[in-house]
């Protein structure tokens, strides 16, 4: 399981109606998140797969789609239980 973090300008959505848009994918299993115009989640897919899926739904305003999991380059101030969730398969 990848772990993603998608980041989108305003025009893109709210923060619910991006969220609920990743819920309505079902490739996606799980999301969450703790700080505006980013949402981090989990998925099998590729980042190009998930943009065209969300780029039907939502088809104005910009967005990157990067994987964070297992990659041990990152770093941040973030929620132990954020970390929790990036850290998981």
């Amino acid at each position: 399981m990848n772990t993603y973090i998608i980041t989108y300008s305003d025009k893109l959505g709210t923060q619910e109606q991006v969220a609920d848009v990743l819920d309505n994918i079902s490739d996606i299993t799980d999301w969450r998140y703790d700080m505006q115009n980013c949402i981090y989640f989990k998925s099998e897919r590729t980042p190009d797969y998930l943009a065209k899926k969300i780029r039907t739904k939502l088809p104005k305003g910009r967005f990157i789609i990067v994987e964070i999991g297992n990659n041990k380059m990152r770093n941040g101030y973030l929620d132990p239980d954020m970390w929790d969730f990036i850290n998981s398969n």
